[in-house]
C-alpha cells in the first residue's frame, strides 16, 4: 500500500486543460480500484516534491487524495484505491503473512511496476498463489509486503512501517503461508520465530493457516489454545475480545521475547503497531531503534512495568532495557494502581519509588507492579548511587536478575524517593567499604578499662569496623570492659554510664552511633555530625569525647586492608 499524498494536490488551469481535469475529478468519484486515476496520473506528468506531497500543474482548488497500492488477484498488476473506499464491500482484500525468502527469489515491487520477467522467480509461485487463495475468498485485491511497498523510496518505507498494523487489522482476511509446513510440525515452524510475523498474528480479525502446498491447515480462532500456549498472547487478544492495550507493557514485550528480525532495528520497528506508536525509522541506529521506542512508550504510559525486566550480566544499567530479550518470562508481569508517573529530561528518567536500604550506597525500590501468580508482592530492582547526589544506575547485586519480590505487607511507611537514571549510564555506581576506624577507644584517664571490638565483617586491623557488601545497618560494637565500680550509677566519673558502643549507617547512609549502658536498658541514637542544643547532656558530652577519636572509614575498593582484597 503507498500513500500517493499526504494532504492535497494543486492543479493550474495554465498548465492542465479543463478537460483533464474534469476528466480526473469525475474518475476519482466513480472509480471504485483508482486504476483509471493511476493512468491519467501519467498522462498529466504529476511529480513528487520533498515534502511529500504530488504537485500537478496547480489551480486554486486542492482536495486530499490518499490512496493505497494492492495487486488485483485476476491480473496480478497493481490498482490503487482511495482510503474512503477500503470499506466498501467489493474493495475488500487479503493480506499475506509469509517467511521472507531471498530478495533474488521474490517478486519485487519494480518486477511489476516496470512490468519485467518474472515468472521464474522462485517468489511467482507463491504470490500467484495467494492471489489465487483471495480471489477464491471473495476478495478483489491483494497485499503482500515484498512487492507492494516500494522499497527504494524512504518516504513510502516509513509510511508502510508505521501503518502496516492498521493494514493487517482492516483486511478482510490475512492467509498466513508456512513454507515449511508440513516438512516440519506446525508450531516448528520458523513463522513463529520472526519478529514482524507477531503483529500478523495478533492485528487479523480473520486468519487463515495453509501448507506449502497451499492446503488449508485450521483458522487462527480454532487454534487459539494452542497458539496462546505456543506464543505466551491471551486468546483474549488473539480472538479480539480485548485489545492487546489491556496488557502490561511488559507483558506485550515479552510476546517478541524470542523472535527474531533480519535488521537489528526492526525488533523494535516491528512492535510499532502493538504498541500504538507511530515513529521514523533510522536504519544503522541498531540497538537505539528499541531505546526510541521505549522513550516513546513511556510518554503515554504510567505503566512501571516497562522497568521489570530481568538483568542479564551487565554489572549496571538504566531503567530501559536493551532488547525485546530483556523481557523473557515477564508474560505474567502486570501492573498495579500507584505509580505517580515518570519524566524524562536531559537524557535522564526521573520516577518516584517507594525505596529502603539494601546495602550500602544501594538501594532496592519497589515498582508498581506484580506478578499474576504474587497478587501480594511487588517487583522491586536495586539502584545504586552516583557520585552525583540523587542519580542513580540499576544494579544486579547477588539476587537472580537484579529483582526480589518484596511482600506488600512490609511497605507501610517506607520512604518515597525520587530516581534518577540515566538513559544510557556511563559512570559505574559507588563501590567503597564503609566502617570507622578506631584510633582511641578506652576512656581518656582511665587505663584499666579495656575495649572489645566486635565487627561484623572480619578485618585484619582490631580497630577497623566494617561492613560487608551488600550489608547496611550496623557495623558492629565495642564493648567496655573494666572493673565494676565504672559502671556504677553512684559514681562520679561520667564515663560510667556507658557499656556499650553501637556503630553503624542509617537510612540515607550517614554514619550513626548508639549508646547504651551495662543494662542495655538506655540506648540512644546519636548522628555522627555536631549535637545541636536539644541534644541531651550526655549525648554532646559523648559526642565531643568521642569526635577526635572516631572518624567514618570509607575508601575506594581498590584499597582493601582486609584478607582476600575488598568485597
Amino acid at each position: 500500500m503507498f500513500v500517493l499524498a499526504r494532504e492535497s494536490v494543486s492543479f493550474k488551469t495554465d498548465d492542465l486543460s479543463a478537460e483533464y481535469l474534469l476528466e480526473f475529478s469525475n474518475v476519482r468519484q466513480r472509480s471504485k480500484d483508482c486504476q483509471a486515476a493511476a493512468e491519467l496520473k501519467t498522462q498529466i506528468n504529476i511529480v513528487d516534491n520533498l515534502d511529500g506531497v504530488l504537485l500537478y500543474p496547480a489551480l486554486s482548488h486542492s482536495f486530499p487524495l490518499q490512496t493505497m497500492r494492492f495487486i488485483n488477484a485476476g491480473t496480478l498488476e497493481f490498482v490503487y484505491v482511495p482510503d474512503s473506499e477500503l470499506g466498501c464491500e467489493e474493495n475488500k482484500y487479503a493480506v499475506l503473512s509469509h517467511r521472507w525468502g531471498a530478495a533474488r527469489d521474490e517478486v519485487s515491487f519494480q518486477d511489476i511496476e516496470e512490468s519485467r520477467e518474472y515468472s521464474h522467480k522462485k517468489g511467482f509461485a507463491k504470490l500467484k498463489g495467494f492471489c489465487d487463495l483471495a480471489a477464491r475468498s471473495g476478495c478483489r485485491y491483494c497485499w503482500i509486503d515484498t512487492c507492494c511497498i516500494n522499497k527504494g523510496d524512504a518516504m513510502e518505507m516509513n509510511e508502510a512501517i508505521n501503518s502496516m498494523y492498521r493494514w493487517y487489522e482492516e483486511s478482510y482476511i490475512c492467509i498466513i503461508y508456512l513454507e515449511d509446513v508440513p516438512t516440519r510440525p506446525l508450531f516448528d515452524s520458523v513463522w513463529f520465530d520472526r519478529g514482524w510475523t507477531l503483529q500478523e498474528l495478533i492485528a487479523p480479525k480473520e486468519a487463515n493457516f495453509y501448507d506449502q502446498n497451499w492446503q488449508f491447515i485450521a483458522s487462527k480462532t480454532g487454534l487459539s489454545q494452542d497458539l496462546s500456549t505456543k506464543t505466551g498472547i491471551p486468546e483474549m487478544v488473539l480472538n479480539h475480545t480485548i485489545q492487546p492495550s489491556a496488557c502490561s507493557i511488559a507483558q506485550r514485550m515479552s510476546w517478541a521475547a524470542d523472535r527474531e528480525t533480519t535488521r537489528v532495528e526492526d525488533r523494535a520497528y516491528s512492535l510499532l503497531g502493538i504498541f500504538a506508536i507511530s515513529m521514523p525509522q533510522i536504519y544503522g541506529e541498531r540497538e537505539m531503534a528499541f531505546l526510541r521506542l521505549q522513550r516513546a512508550i513511556i510518554q503515554q504510559s504510567k505503566d512501571e512495568t516497562i522497568f521489570a525486566w530481568p538483568m542479564r550480566d551487565e554489572p549496571y544499567t538504566g531503567l530501559l532495557a536493551r532488547s525485546p530479550s530483556n523481557f523473557a518470562g515477564c508474560n505474567d508481569v502486570i501492573s498495579i494502581r500507584g505509580s505517580s508517573g515518570f519524566s524524562e529530561a536531559n537524557g535522564e528518567l526521573s520516577i518516584k519509588l517507594r525505596t529502603f536500604p539494601y546495602g550500602m550506597e544501594t538501594y532496592c525500590a519497589l515498582l508498581n507492579c506484580t506478578r499474576e501468580t504474587l497478587p501480594d508482592a511487588r517487583i522491586s530492582i536495586f539502584l545504586g548511587r552516583l557520585s552525583t547526589a540523587g542519580e542513580y544506575a540499576r544494579v544486579k547485586k547477588a539476587k537472580s536478575g537484579g529483582q526480589v519480590m518484596v511482600p506488600t505487607s512490609n511497605i507501610s511507611g517506607l520512604t518515597e524517593r525520587l530516581i534518577r537514571v540515566s538513559l544510557t549510564p556511563n559512570e559505574a555506581p559507588l563501590n567503597r567499604i564503609h566502617g570507622f576506624r578506631l584510633r582511641c577507644i578506652e576512656p581518656p584517664g582511665h587505663t584499666a578499662c579495656q575495649a572489645r571490638v566486635m565487627s561484623k565483617y572480619e578485618a585484619m586491623d582490631d580497630r577497623l569496623i566494617c561492613l560487608a557488601d551488600g550489608d547496611q545497618g550496623t557495623a558492629g560494637v565495642v564493648y567496655m570492659e573494666g572493673p565494676e565500680h565504672f559502671y556504677s550509677w553512684n559514681s562520679s566519673v561520667e564515663w560510667s554510664k556507658i557499656r556499650w558502643l553501637k556503630f553503624g549507617f542509617d537510612e540515607e547512609f550517614n554514619p550513626t552511633i548508639l549508646l547504651g549502658n551495662g543494662k542495655i536498658d538506655y540506648v540512644m541514637s546519636l548522628s555522627y555530625v555536631a549535637p545541636d542544643e536539644s541534644t541531651p547532656y550526655l549525648s554532646q558530652y559523648l559526642l565531643r569525647k568521642l569526635e577526635p577519636y572516631i572518624r567514618r572509614f570509607a575508601v575506594n575498593a581498590s584499597y582493601s586492608p582486609f584478607p582476600g582484597g575488598a568485597k
